[in-house]
């Protein structure tokens, strides 16, 4: 569709030119500008100061100028057994106090990073949206305060600090920093204008357990063990103070001191039980029932034909009864998880005090940034179940799944949406796409994977990337601030972490962050685990219905009740 006016230069145009599909995209914009450069008569140039306040030229924080660094990194191989879980379990894994964490490289996949890490976080922080409250604890001691600007402000703020403190010179990997969990609702904060709705998080708090209650969770770790898969190597990180903090020099708020105060507080380990009984059983009852999600996927499909979105990605949630669980049970569900679907974002974080854990088996990154601002985005969007028990049909399943139309139009819309955010910090020319809808093959389902890769420009931290992306596109739709607004309404309830990513963000500005899909909460004595999938106008509901169940199945088999 296309629109000329009689006699001024105004042309509307109905076509993705930016799509990465598109064939002739550059063409048409070629064309564009040339109509412009003819009616003028003059070759014209963006002016200065629309340039100079675009969200890329801003700087996401001032770095605070330090003379010298008060920290450096150390490190030091260790000789330790081979088996990263008999480490974790014999000399990590805590019980009591602030627990205990492992970003675990369960499977290893190429291009994927062959890293475990294993840590006891010496301060853990928690952030709830409804009140703009952070909780700082330490093994000893603790800090409340409410924040009066974004979460994402705050913790860009932090960040920038910690990283200008830090000698970080010969470390070009992740050594110390945080490991941490951001729960979906922060996309109220970071998607521009989606706080100015009503959310399900304002108006109905009888409904919200624990996990939604902290929406997000940053755990410092001072001391890191870091296993290689491949050359099975063990490496002990630490965080060293080399000279005194100049707090005058800094621009310190909500908290920021007593937490640069303790990032060298030592851990502890206490004694802990070391059972091998087989967790109960749990059966996992769905939020909705096939009747009430066909009915969403049927007005997902109504409004994605009224031209209100291209794509939704409608989710559910199944929960069960953990009254009988503990942190111990915890790691023993993890540990069946592991075995039966093992990934190569793998992680169990357990937070004994906010009787807290993450069991996740996802297979997708959400973003990886290096030292020198390398970003790279996989999202996952296309999923089947495997047929193990038969060669060649699930070789076919693959195919099937590699050329369906609907699955690579789910996963194109993703992937253009994903090249818009990272152009919205990222150098404009560096943004590409090396691997488009390629077959990656798990324990239980194969899946259709795309990566995006680009660079981020030198004035936007870390942190303020991650917000620039988040929630993950491939958990939204597209366009996503509008879709996540329908999103809400069709499935009447929060996601928490579901949905949210984790991972670390260290010291040196290095980061991988997960998708949490395939993953187990525990809060309130009750587990949750979210599934879903993307919705576009040819869906079929049932079907939709069926990937659903093969998603939950992946992560808890047959015990699911709907």
């Amino acid at each position: 569709m296309a629109l000329e006016h009689s006699y001024a230069p105004l042309y509307g145009l109905q076509f993705h030119p930016e799509s990465i599909q598109s064939q002739h995209g550059s063409l048409i914009m070629n064309n564009f500008l040339d109509i412009c450069h003819k009616f003028k008569n003059v070759t014209l140039e963006i002016p200065t100061h629309l340039i100079e306040s675009s969200s890329i030229a801003i700087p996401s924080q001032s770095t605070p100028c330090v003379q010298e660094s008060a920290f450096k990194v150390t490190q030091r191989p260790l000789d330790l057994p081979d088996d990263p879980q008999q480490v974790f379990n014999y000399s990590v894994r805590q019980l009591t106090g602030l627990g205990s964490v492992w970003l675990d490289s369960a499977r290893l996949i190429q291009g994927v990073e062959s890293m475990s890490y294993l840590a006891k976080p010496a301060i853990a922080i928690s952030f709830k949206l409804s009140d703009h409250s952070l909780s700082i604890k330490t093994e000893h001691e603790g800090f409340q305060v409410t924040i009066n600007s974004s979460f994402w402000s705050w913790f860009d703020k932090l960040q920038n600090l910690i990283e200008s403190l830090i000698d970080k010179s010969h470390i070009n990997c992740f050594s110390v920093g945080w490991v941490t969990a951001l729960g979906y609702e922060l996309g109220k904060e970071s998607l521009e204008g989606y706080n100015t709705c009503q959310t399900k998080l304002d108006t109905d708090h009888n409904q919200r357990n624990q996990h939604n209650q902290v929406d997000a969770l940053l755990l410092f770790c001072n001391k890191v063990l870091a296993f290689n898969h491949i050359e099975k190597a063990w490496t002990e990180y630490g965080l060293e103070q080399t000279d005194r903090i100049d707090y005058d020099s800094l621009p310190l708020e909500d908290g920021m001191r007593f937490i640069l105060d303790r990032l060298l507080t030592p851990l502890h380990t206490a004694p802990q039980s070391q059972t091998t009984h087989p967790p109960p059983q749990h059966q996992f009852k769905c939020t909705h029932t096939p009747e009430s999600y066909i009915r969403a996927i049927e007005e997902a499909r109504h409004q994605i034909a009224l031209g209100e979105s291209y794509e939704l990605c409608l989710t559910t949630r199944f929960t069960a009864d953990a009254s009988d669980m503990d942190q111990e049970g915890c790691w023993e569900v993890y540990k069946q998880l592991r075995a039966s679907n093992p990934a190569p974002y793998a992680a169990f974080i357990n937070t004994p005090c906010l009787n807290f854990a993450i069991l996740s088996s996802s297979p997708e990154r959400f973003m990886r940034m290096d030292r020198d601002r390398a970003v790279e985005m996989k999202p996952i969007k296309g999923t089947v179940g495997r047929d193990k028990n038969d060669v060649l049909r699930d070789e076919q399943l693959a195919v099937h799944l590699r050329d369906d139309v609907k699955e690579r139009a789910e996963n194109l819309m993703i992937v253009d949406l994903i090249r818009s955010d990272l152009m919205s910090f990222c150098e404009p020319a560096s943004v590409y796409v090396p691997h488009l809808m390629c077959i990656e093959t798990f324990e239980l389902v194969h899946q259709l994977v795309s990566t995006i890769r680009g660079r981020r420009t030198p004035n936007v931290g870390v942190v303020d990337g991650i917000r620039r992306s988040f929630p993950p596109g491939s958990m939204t739709g597209s366009p996503k601030l509008r879709s996540v607004r329908i999103l809400e309404r069709l499935e009447g309830t929060n996601r928490g972490f579901y949905s949210g990513c984790i991972g670390y963000i260290g010291v040196n500005g290095c980061t991988d962050l997960s998708v949490v899909i395939r993953t187990i909460v525990y809060a309130d004595q009750e587990f949750n685990i979210g599934a879903g999938g993307a919705i576009t106008y040819p869906s079929i509901p049932q079907k939709e219905w069926q990937e659903v169940l093969t998603k939950a199945r992946s992560v808890v088999g047959t015990l699911i009740d709907y």
